[in-house]
């Protein structure tokens, strides 16, 4: 009998067939910030700066291993994906009363609170 472990992904990724409106409303609304392109080395340095922390505190906060962190910024010069969405909140909600140039990614037109 094999012990050979087999790799499997907790939440496989596995594309919506018929996305609700309001999945398909937040996707555009995410690509129409550039949400995916905004997290260059750039704008990582900067917030890293305002919190005073090192590359290896902020994957850790994004639960990111420290290499994946590091292959995205080297190769795609980009945090991309969920990361670059928390890093959005998070400068937004660190920075956002500093800068004018923070995205609010909960302003999603259309959308209402009732």
């Amino acid at each position: 009998m094999s012990t050979k472990r087999l790799k499997t992904k907790l939440f496989p990724r596995v594309p919506d067939k018929d996305p609700s409106p309001a999945g398909l409303a937040i996707t555009q609304h995410y690509a129409a910030l550039g949400v995916k392109k905004l997290w260059n080395q750039d704008r990582v340095k900067r917030l890293k700066n305002f919190m005073r922390v090192d590359d290896h505190f902020l994957a850790a906060m994004l639960n990111m291993p420290h290499a994946i962190y590091e292959k995205q910024l080297r190769d795609r010069n980009a945090i991309t994906g969920s990361a670059a969405l928390l890093l959005c909140i998070i400068e937004d909600f660190l920075m956002g009363e500093f800068v004018n140039d923070t995205v609010k990614v909960f302003d999603i037109p259309g959308m209402t609170d009732g």
